[in-house]
């Protein structure tokens, strides 16, 4: 960050800026990145003047990047801002059964590093993330202190509860943790860069290998009062069939999940559902069939949040989105049968764009929000 000497311009422009209009600014563009001037001030609920004055002392300490994009239309395309991505770095874990994979990322959702570590025993899993937020902080080459967090996408790992990890990985790496689910971080991700751009009011459905739904709304994620918003695999589709591991029968992940996929192939709740779909895309009709059967149920759940919610767009994420139209065509069917008319008519229904990546680029920004008031006082300071 620059050196800003007294009575330079640059510190007349500051000592003229509100501490609360620069807040302002720079929490509008971490929300919404991408604005014009004049929807930077509408959502900043700011004039011309201060707006102005923000984005000059930004563009003084190098925060910000201007451009033009394209964008399709008539005339002359308007100038976008954005924060730069070299104005903050996240680091994203993602816990698997027997792996943690670690990415660094900057503010504009690039990633700069990454790596993959074995988990041998769950009780080593906090030695082996420290160990991942290091390497992937040396391996992008940037300043420690230039790293604003770490975003875990995992509630918990063995016998660890996911509020004691967080609490002892902030202890072991003095950098801010949070944790949050698959389906939201994949929502937050599609919603600020992918397939849920410029939509406030999105399903993003997570299939990969337990079923959830995360819920943009109003631009904005909802987790509902206890965090447990979205539980779509636990809705109960009638009361019969096979036991859930809830204890209730009949959830749609107890008979469209990854177990029960797997074992209308193979007979085992153990292989990989990868693999099906893999089987699938090959033709194998067994494995089609499997596909199809989960996603009309899975369409069933879907049309019922349609109904609740009236989203603009569901995006479908996870392992069965790579599918396609195997996936695609079933779920679109049973949402346009089962939903109420008028909402599964203003629903679009798209794939990810962002594919496996989604739930980690959406664990690097859960520390946005702590971002925007550490760059005021770092350029107040």
């Amino acid at each position: 960050m620059a050196t800003i000497s007294a009575g330079s311009p640059r510190s007349e422009r500051l000592a003229d800026l509100s501490r609360d209009s620069l807040s302002r600014v720079v929490n509008a563009l971490v929300e919404v990145p991408g604005m014009t001037r004049a929807e930077l001030g509408a959502r900043a609920g700011l004039t011309r003047s201060p707006v102005g004055l923000a984005l000059a002392a930004l563009d003084d300490h190098g925060l910000i990047e201007q451009r033009v994009e394209a964008e399709g239309g008539m005339g002359r395309p308007p100038m976008r801002i954005y924060l730069a991505g070299e104005a903050g770095y996240s680091v994203s874990l993602e816990l698997g059964a027997d792996t943690l994979r670690g990415a660094l990322f900057d503010l504009r959702g690039v990633e700069h590093h990454a790596l993959d570590a074995p988990i041998a025993d769950p009780r080593t899993v906090l030695e082996v993330a420290a160990t991942v937020v290091d390497g992937v902080i040396a391996g992008a080459g940037v300043d420690r202190d230039a790293v604003f967090g770490v975003g875990v996408v995992s509630a918990a790992v063995g016998d660890w509860p996911g509020a004691q990890l967080a609490t002892a990985l902030q202890h072991r790496i003095e950098l801010p943790v949070q944790l949050e689910n698959d389906a939201n971080l994949g929502a937050i991700a599609e919603h600020r860069f992918g397939a849920g751009r410029g939509c406030d009011d999105l399903v993003y459905l997570h299939l990969s290998p337990t079923i959830g739904i995360g819920l943009i709304i109003n631009g904005r994620l909802y987790r509902g009062v206890s965090g447990l918003a979205g539980e779509l695999g636990h809705i109960s589709l009638g009361g019969t069939g096979p036991l859930c591991d809830c204890g209730n029968r009949g959830c749609v992940e107890a008979l469209a999940g990854a177990r029960a996929i797997v074992g209308d192939v193979h007979g085992s709740a153990h292989a990989d559902v990868g693999t099906v779909v893999r089987e699938a895309q090959s033709g194998d009709r067994r494995a089609r069939r499997a596909l199809s059967d989960a996603a009309t149920v899975v369409g069933e759940g879907v049309a019922a949040a349609i109904g609740l919610l009236n989203p603009a767009r569901v995006v479908v994420g996870g392992e069965l989105a790579a599918a396609g139209d195997l996936v695609m065509t079933p779920l679109a069917a049973a949402i346009e049968r089962r939903a109420y008319p008028a909402s599964a008519h203003a629903a679009r229904l798209v794939v990810g764009e962002l594919g496996p990546r989604a739930e980690l680029l959406g664990a690097s920004t859960l520390h946005l929000p702590g971002l925007a008031a550490s760059l005021v006082q770092r350029m107040l300071d």
